[in-house]
């Protein structure tokens, strides 16, 4: 199964600076479509660009379809770890808050693309986690960061005085 889109963002390619904060176009899909062809390489990287305007957008239903693609052997066509200068899918999905996309939708794509194998700890184009970012904006009640750590992210930081810098896993304490 493939898809037909409409234009995302003009230039798939257009380089972002870091700081940058993704594109607002629109994302639509026209219609799912049977491909012709062979799946290439470049293809594989517009639906990778697809992915994270998804997530960006506040698009479960597209995010979901994106993440369900398999080639003839059953393998996924998407890695949910595919990134661009800004990060991740889970990036965008936390960036998405900017356009005012719901918690509720977040946290659920964010779900999503865990279970289809997304890394809760892997770090943006800033160098930074999601948990480290929300952190340093002080927002530690942020449910995103409820949510990675429940499903397995490492805590970034010293817990209970005196211990040793560095990550630990699945915190008892916060």
């Amino acid at each position: 199964m493939g898809l037909s889109h409409s234009n995302l963002s003009g230039g798939r390619n257009r380089q972002l600076a870091s700081g940058d904060t993704p594109p607002e176009a629109g994302f639509l899909f026209d219609e799912v479509v049977e491909p012709e062809t062979e799946t290439d390489e470049e293809e594989l990287v517009i639906q990778g660009d697809d992915l994270l305007m998804a997530a960006y957008q506040g698009d479960a239903e597209a995010v979901q379809l994106l993440l369900q693609l398999e080639d003839e052997e059953g393998e996924a066509l998407i890695d949910p770890d595919f990134s661009d200068e800004l990060g991740t899918a889970l990036h965008y999905a936390d960036f998405s808050r900017r356009l005012g996309v719901p918690d509720e939708t977040i946290l659920n794509i964010m779900n999503m693309l865990i279970d289809y194998g997304a890394d809760p700890d892997v770090r943006g184009g800033d160098g930074h986690t999601i948990i480290e970012r929300a952190l340093l904006r002080d927002q530690p009640d942020d449910p995103v960061v409820e949510l990675l750590l429940r499903r397995g992210a490492a805590f970034p930081f010293p817990l209970q005085g005196g211990g040793k810098k560095g990550r630990k896993k699945n915190p008892q304490t916060i």
